[in-house]
């Protein structure tokens, strides 16, 4: 039996891998997600796990069976997840692999990420090949497992440029684009070429929203801004591409090699920026609408060559088995 452990759904990656890994190995697969996001934005499958009033004892019996335990992105330090801790490396069984996965980094700064792996006796580590690597060079480098998305109707690109990220503020190391982004962009609006800039909030009117929505609303949206100051990539851009979109990405040299590599793919085709003047300078080009036309295209062949979801699971998969 594998068990997937996480503090939240992880952006409905952890249910996904679930269902994929359980798939490929031939054996059970269990997410163990302990609470959800605020308007309950991600489906748990078997609900939020602490909402049993004997969770540990629970998480106890299973981890006594699993052959394979992953921890997905849990640091903060709290009696919950002390005690999630506690459970998996006192009662895993002795032949059992015990790895943590890191997604997108929480809030502190680099130095203080991966408390976990000092603290406790991992097998090893995990990590999105999206430039992530660069802070755990010994993990196994594995992909980031974003659905397809197919709608039985036809959807009109709108000339709107959608900034996923405005969660970021600036006070977190990796404000991939910040208030102060998103002000320069809507100030150059008039020199856009008729795109308006718009963000998730703006949108749905809150900023928890489900994948599905998401994906949604990129297969109408013709403009993606990704984390356009950290040098990393995020799953927007593969969600951009994945919908047909022109995405700007300020992924840096080792980000694109990294991914490249795992994913055994060629470079996407994003527009490599480094900063918000080369976003304005690219959006102000009176050419912008032949360059959106042409990289639109390019994103759907890439994506129908690369992208395919059950291809990132068996790569994930095959990834997940040379950890140690």
């Amino acid at each position: 039996m594998i068990l997937l452990i996480s503090e939240t759904p992880v952006a409905g990656t952890v249910a996904r891998l679930a269902k994929w890994l359980g798939h490929f190995f031939g054996k059970p697969c269990h997410p163990i997600i302990m609470r959800n996001y605020p308007n309950n934005s991600f489906r748990i499958p078997m609900g939020a796990f602490s909402s049993l009033p004997a969770w540990p004892d629970v998480l106890k019996d299973l981890v006594e069976r699993a052959d394979l335990i992953v921890i997905h992105n849990i640091y903060a330090k709290s009696q919950a997840n002390n005690l999630i801790y506690d459970v998996v490396f006192n009662c895993a069984p002795p032949k059992s692999k015990i790895l943590f996965q890191v997604h997108s980094p929480p809030l502190e700064a680099p130095g203080g990420l991966y408390r976990p792996l000092n603290d406790y006796p991992f097998h090893g580590s995990l990590v999105i090949a999206q430039g992530y690597g660069r802070f755990l060079p010994d993990a196994v480098s594995v992909p980031n497992v974003v659905p397809d998305a197919t709608y039985p109707f036809a959807i009109q690109k709108d000339r709107t440029i959608l900034l996923p990220h405005m969660r970021s503020t600036e006070f977190r190391w990796s404000g991939k684009v910040t208030e102060a982004d998103h002000n320069r962009l809507e100030e150059s609006t008039p020199f856009s070429n008729g795109y308006a800039v718009t963000n998730i909030h703006e949108i749905f009117g809150r900023e928890a929203v489900t994948h599905d929505e998401v994906m949604l609303r990129l297969a109408a949206t013709s403009i993606v801004v990704d984390d356009i100051n950290t040098g990393l990539m995020h799953q927007t851009t593969i969600e951009g591409l994945k919908t047909g979109c022109y995405v700007l990405s300020g992924a840096d040299m080792y980000t694109i090699e990294q991914m490249c590599e795992t994913l055994k793919m060629d470079v996407p085709p994003v527009e490599l920026v480094s900063g918000i003047n080369d976003v304005i300078y690219h959006l102000s080009d009176p050419q912008l609408d032949k360059r959106v036309h042409e990289m639109r295209e390019k994103a759907t062949a890439f994506s129908d060559k690369f992208l395919a979801e059950e291809r990132l699971a068996r790569i994930y998969y095959e990834q997940l088995k040379t950890a140690r």
